[in-house]
């Protein structure tokens, strides 16, 4: 029997079962969202789409730019419309640095949807435990139901969530005691009509919000303000109201004018925004018990960083 778990459907995780399952492998993801995509997920409000994790990406290495290169071509991505600045205390200028930068059409979850593509995707399904037997893996769900049996288990989460299903494998959960994330609050808010801007996104300093993109859908425009990781940490427990609407006091003064009344706006809390200390290597594989890692805490947090990890595993159990 060979049949392969996946944990996790962000893009590390659907880039190996991808490849698996391209490979003619049996794979069967699990996600505890009601969708795929992980922190390149899109939340639909009031007709519109917005990105509230991951914006945009690039590519640098030469499999991954082949990789978007077909994205592209197949319409799941396109080129990012930017006119991106950076914005401190006494002035905004733009920032030109030749780099392409790509986001899903029409999401940036769109991505994700198209590695899951003929997959076997179980969302809504949280794995509490995992446990090694003598016919493979059984994994535990948060209903208590036992699911398996599994040859091989890829873990695709963050890498607290990991060790904490690591704990039959101890030598590897000690493995990535040092990767650690920032987390971030976000701001999601959505206008009925367009505000006074002359860029869709700005790198912010000297204020609470590090970032702030702007987002057009026929007249519909939106916003996702990203908080500091410093502000964050500090306010981690502060109510979501008051975050919003701090948030959008500091969307004001940024952009030095009142905000209209949003139709929509909320706030979401990323425990695991971004890696801050990676591990520095591609993935973590125990080729005894049949059971690896691979994710953004590998190799660093940007998304070819995610979809490289991914695959290097999957090439390993290969």
């Amino acid at each position: 029997m060979e049949r392969i778990a996946v944990i996790g459907a962000g893009i590390a995780g659907l880039a190996a079962a991808r490849a698996l399952h391209d490979a003619g492998r049996e794979v069967i993801v699990f996600d505890k969202a009601r969708g795929v995509g992980g922190r390149m997920s899109t939340r639909r409000a009031s007709g519109r789409r917005i990105d509230h994790g991951a914006q945009y990406f690039t590519a640098r290495d030469p499999a991954f730019q082949r990789e978007v290169d077909i994205w592209e071509q197949r319409g799941v991505i396109e080129r990012w419309p930017q006119t991106l600045v950076r914005i401190t205390e006494q002035e905004a200028y733009p920032l030109v640095d030749g780099q392409a930068r790509y986001r899903g059409a029409p999401g940036m979850n769109e991505v994700c949807r198209h590695l899951a593509d003929h997959l076997s995707v179980r969302v809504n399904s949280r794995i509490k435990t995992m446990a090694c037997g003598a016919e493979g893996w059984e994994l535990r769900d948060a209903d208590g139901d036992w699911l398996g049996p599994f040859s091989d288990v890829i873990l695709s989460v963050p890498a607290a969530q990991a060790r904490a299903l690591l704990r039959p494998v101890p030598e590897l959960a000690a493995r990535l005691e040092t990767v650690a994330y920032d987390p971030c609050w976000a701001t999601l808010l959505a206008f009925d009509e367009s505000l006074d801007v002359e860029f869709e996104a700005a790198f912010v300093q000297g204020s609470d919000v590090a970032w702030a993109a702007r987002r057009d859908d026929d007249g519909r425009e939106s916003w996702i303000l990203h908080a500091t990781a410093e502000w964050t940490f500090a306010h981690q427990e502060m109510a979501r109201e008051e975050v919003l609407q701090h948030m959008k006091r500091c969307l004001s003064t940024i952009l030095g004018q009142a905000l209209p009344q949003p139709v929509y706006e909320r706030t979401h809390f990323w425990r695991y925004a971004k890696v801050s200390d990676a591990l520095g290597e591609p993935y973590l594989w125990d080729s005894m018990r049949n059971v690896g890692v691979c994710g953004d805490g590998c190799l660093g947090g940007r998304v070819e960083s995610a979809w490289l990890s991914g695959r290097a595993l999957a090439a390993a159990l290969l």
